[in-house]
């Protein structure tokens, strides 16, 4: 396995692997949210690293067979011809290269991506969970994923139910309701 190219879940795994380990000084109560999130991401690094090492290997394989078939078909036309012969063949598919983004453009993608997420951080203190997930999945779907609108609604949905189903019924965790919310539903009651 090359760990060059898996160094960042290294990095990661040792992360969550302290965060995990120190939990376990604490209180019940208080470790509950480090492994809530520490123990998921721990496992996910070490199925990427298997990941990694599997498709490794697998590479590997395959330019041994590649080499191995450019052998044999050498020693054929080698046969049939009645002298040496080698191809010289490049083994690597050359890929076309990514296209380059521009530094105003890079700039300008990062600047949207922080909008966003401000936009989301205080759309939640603001609304709460309920109501900016939805319309931020949704959002997204649609302007950044580029699915249908029906579609991205239909995904943001079944995310936002499975979400409060797992935190509110399961872990038993109410989610924030935002500021405004309360007091909107509170002023349309009879």
């Amino acid at each position: 396995m090359e760990l060059r190219n898996s160094y960042m879940t290294l990095v990661m795994l040792v992360i969550f692997s302290v965060l995990v380990g120190i939990s376990f000084t604490w209180p019940a109560e208080a470790r509950f949210m480090p492994n809530v999130v520490g123990i998921p991401a721990i496992l996910l690094c070490l199925l990427q690293l298997a990941l990694d090492a599997r498709k490794s290997s697998a590479k590997e394989q395959a330019e041994h067979s590649i080499t191995d078939e450019m052998r044999e078909a050498e020693a054929r036309v080698s046969r049939m011809t009645g002298r040496a012969m080698h191809f010289d063949v490049a083994h690597e598919i050359e890929l076309p290269e990514e296209v380059a983004v521009s530094a105003a453009e890079a700039q300008k993608r990062e600047k949207l991506a922080w909008v966003a997420f401000t936009a989301m951080l205080s759309s939640i203190v603001i609304f709460g969970f309920p109501v900016t997930v939805p319309l931020f999945l949704t959002g997204f779907l649609y302007w950044i994923a580029g699915l249908a609108l029906p579609r991205a609604a239909l995904y943001a949905a079944i995310a936002t139910t499975v979400m409060l189903l797992v935190f509110e019924m399961v872990l038993q965790t109410e989610l924030h309701r935002g500021i405004l919310t309360p007091l909107i539903i509170d002023w349309f009651r009879p």
